[in-house]
């Protein structure tokens, strides 16, 4: 008789990567990093966990490399102005366009924003055309 270990892989609840052997828990889910935890927490206490329902790991990666401030320029008052394509002093609409949405977990989270930040109305996704509108009272704060 032999004694034979066998070494089970842990993959993260949220995006499905090898967890290393330091690997955050919740309960019996495991993460591999502190950021799919994080991201499964803000869902978790927003009762938004159907997420989780969309398909097998719906936060998987996309492997491509991201450039350090990519939209610092959205914090420009004058920049944020030109987004609107309405705006009352009340509610604005603004539009984003959004040429690499592809998955349905994308599309969910963005239409579920109203519930994870101030401000925001509701916002909704034309798949279609690869366009965002967000409804939001962000005009309010400039």
């Amino acid at each position: 008789m032999s004694n034979t270990t066998v070494q089970i892989a842990t993959t993260c609840y949220h995006c499905g990567d090898a967890c290393n052997d330091n690997h955050h828990k919740i309960g019996n889910k495991a993460f591999c990093c502190a950021g799919c935890k994080l991201v499964y927490e803000i869902l978790h206490e927003n009762d938004l966990c159907t997420y989780y329902d969309l398909n097998v790991h719906p936060g998987n990666q996309q492997l491509q490399q991201k450039r350090k401030n990519k939209f610092a320029y959205l914090d420009k008052k004058e920049i944020i102005g030109q987004l609107f394509s309405f705006s009352d002093g009340e509610q604005s609409h603004i539009t984003f366009s959004v040429p690499q949405i592809h998955c349905s977990s994308c599309l969910w989270l963005l239409e579920h924003l109203d519930q994870l930040q101030p401000g925001i109305l509701s916002a909704r996704v034309n798949f279609v055309k690869k366009k965002f509108l967000l409804f939001s009272t962000i005009a309010k704060h400039l």
